[in-house]
């Protein structure tokens, strides 16, 4: 979260008061650490605000290669017996990935679907590539969008099991 020692401290006392008690500052850090240190990285990032154009700096959660997460997953769906090609609708040698942004609670989120499944927008199918606490203002949009670009170019120029990646972006 990125939190300074200050902000956990009032958190950890706030939520004491409320029955919930957190472990201590050093052990959350670690744990941050364990948790940001494999798939998932956090930058810092300048957004706008939607009506008074302000802007200001807030964290975003990304996953740090998003070719090696749809490799492994391809992996455990190909492993799984769970790709599908759609009764020929997606080529056989092809891949169909896609990507896309969507608004909600206060936060902008980039979701990522495998459509080679039986139910690609299914829950358990759905991936959470990128997320940031911002409204969907196409300034804030573009600057989600930047650093997932070149993993998403990556991502389209690559074959798998001989089978080329089509991606869809919304």
């Amino acid at each position: 979260m990125n939190m300074t020692y200050h902000q956990m401290r009032l958190q950890s006392k706030f939520l004491k008061t409320i029955g919930m008690d957190l472990s201590n500052e050093h052990a959350a850090r670690r744990l941050h650490k364990q948790i940001t240190a494999g798939d998932i990285a956090v930058k810092i990032k300048t957004f706008q605000n939607k009506k008074t154009k302000q802007e200001y700096d807030l964290e975003v959660a990304y996953i740090r290669d998003i070719l090696q997460f749809v490799t492994k997953k391809l992996e455990e769906h190909d492993k799984g017996g769970e790709l599908n090609w759609h009764d020929e609708k997606i080529p056989q040698n092809k891949v169909w990935i896609k990507i896309g942004g969507d608004n909600g609670k206060n936060s902008f989120k980039v979701a990522l679907s495998i459509c080679n499944l039986s139910k690609p927008n299914a829950k358990q199918n759905t991936h959470l590539t990128a997320m940031a606490k911002v409204p969907d203002k196409m300034h804030n949009i573009q600057i989600m969008f930047n650093d997932l670009k070149p993993q998403i170019e990556s991502l389209q120029s690559f074959t798998w099991n001989r089978k080329a990646m089509k991606v869809f972006i919304f």
